[in-house]
């Protein structure tokens, strides 16, 4: 079934899950998705949508602008992860790879602004991500782990802030 909901984005074509029970084999699967792909009209062609203005909210942005309006300043639906990285931290390469991702991903770049009382989304064009750097080298090893822990509760704490951003 994993197939089946591939080929979409791997082919722009839909194959009908019955075709993998009717083709029981890869080989009888493979040649119903090559007649799929024959007969398969192409869709519309995707264009982005410029970014020189401000856009409407998708329906997850409605969702979660609705949030804070209700109640603003909550940590609530932050989802904080920790990676524990052994060795020694090539801090710059770190924050290439941070810019990189956030260039790539406008959700990243994305704050809500309100036009006329309706939300509307604000895509930056470039990526500005500061990369904070704490070293706890200092610290006596047995604090270090808790003082790290701890910093990390403090930032997963931290609201996001939907109209101005990082």
């Amino acid at each position: 079934m994993q197939v089946i909901a591939r080929l979409p984005g791997l082919f722009q074509v839909e194959v009908p899950l019955r075709t993998l029970f009717e083709a029981p084999t890869p080989a009888a699967f493979a040649e119903q998705t090559v007649k799929a792909l024959a007969t398969a009209r192409p869709g519309p062609e995707l264009r982005p949508a410029p970014r020189d203005q401000d856009l409407p909210l998708s329906f997850a942005q409605q969702r979660l602008w609705f949030l804070d309006q209700l109640q603003p300043g909550t940590s609530i639906y932050n989802l904080p992860l920790a990676v524990r990285v052994e060795g020694p931290l090539d801090t710059t390469a770190l924050a290439t790879g941070l810019r990189e991702v956030t260039r790539r991903h406008e959700s990243l770049r994305t704050t809500f602004t309100s036009q006329d009382g309706e939300p509307r989304q604000v895509i930056a064009p470039e990526p500005d991500m500061p990369l904070p750097v704490i070293d706890l080298g200092a610290l006596p090893a047995d604090h270090q782990l808790t003082t790290a822990r701890h910093l990390a509760e403090q930032e997963a704490q931290q609201p996001f802030d939907l109209q101005h951003g990082p």
